[in-house]
């Protein structure tokens, strides 16, 4: 499967809600999708919690989603360091969780949950730049806004530096991890959050440790073939015994009544 890139504006992909524990857990239900795709999505949500990204937790520690699969190009350090570059965070304080497969059956057929998930020809980083960067930025922009509200002051006189939003008169720094529980009750901006000036990175573009390495060489990490279910089945793939043969015919019927 080749990286399917998410074809969406800003402004469709952010839901908070609160988490356990006060977190900020930050996602995307619609991502385009109609309303009655998104009506099935809140039902299965439990709080509007689906799809999250990002999670930080009241002690400033923050959690971040990789949807993507692992197949040894390095997606599960990347993308989050996308995220966690435009939310302003220190990367020593970030760990990543592994999403699951995401798909929701409607009445149009099947869709994502959390955006499309596949890898393949290098492709999972570029097709997810600017997207995983905008659910970084859309992030910060909401601690932002909480800050500025919990002040009584415009948001344009707040900034964040890693972990904390700072706000001028009053000079006051505030760490996200107090500032959680009121931005997961704030709507979404209707403004696209701005994105950083490249020349502003910290973590793009530096040699970051690959966070699943220590599990990987000490045989630890779960691969697809690892998996091991009650009562599974093994198949493989029939070929043909001549060069470039082909399937004359074939009965599909025991298998189209298996549900």
């Amino acid at each position: 499967m080749s990286g399917a890139k998410a074809s969406i504006s800003r402004r469709q992909f952010l839901v908070a809600g609160s988490g356990i524990g006060g977190s900020l857990v930050l996602g995307w239900p619609a991502l385009g999708f109609s309303q009655e795709e998104q009506s099935v999505i809140a039902d299965q949500a439990g709080g509007g919690e689906l799809g999250f990204f990002i999670q930080i937790e009241p002690d400033g520690k923050v959690i971040i989603g990789s949807n993507q699969p692992e197949i040894g190009q390095g997606q599960r350090t990347t993308l989050p360091m996308l995220i966690a570059e435009e939310l302003d965070v220190e990367w020593s304080d970030v760990s990543v969780r592994q999403m699951p497969l995401g798909l929701l059956k409607t009445e149009e057929g099947y869709a994502w949950k959390y955006g499309g998930q596949g890898v393949g020809g290098s492709t999972g980083l570029t097709d997810n730049w600017e997207f995983m960067r905008e659910v970084g930025a859309s992030g910060r922009q909401q601690l932002i806004r909480a800050a500025a509200d919990r002040l009584g002051v415009p948001a344009s006189r707040c900034r964040t530096k890693p972990g904390f939003v700072v706000c001028d008169n009053p000079s006051v720094e505030i760490p996200y991890g107090e500032l959680v529980a009121d931005a997961a009750k704030l709507p979404a901006a209707t403004e696209p959050a701005p994105l950083k000036n490249m020349d502003d990175y910290r973590i793009i573009g530096k040699g970051q440790n690959t966070v699943d390495a220590l599990d990987i060489v000490t045989g630890k990490a779960k691969y697809g073939i690892d998996t091991q279910e009650q009562d599974m089945r093994y198949a493989v793939v029939a070929r043909s015994p001549y060069l470039n043969g082909t399937v004359r015919s074939f009965d599909d019927g025991a298998a189209r009544k298996v549900n």
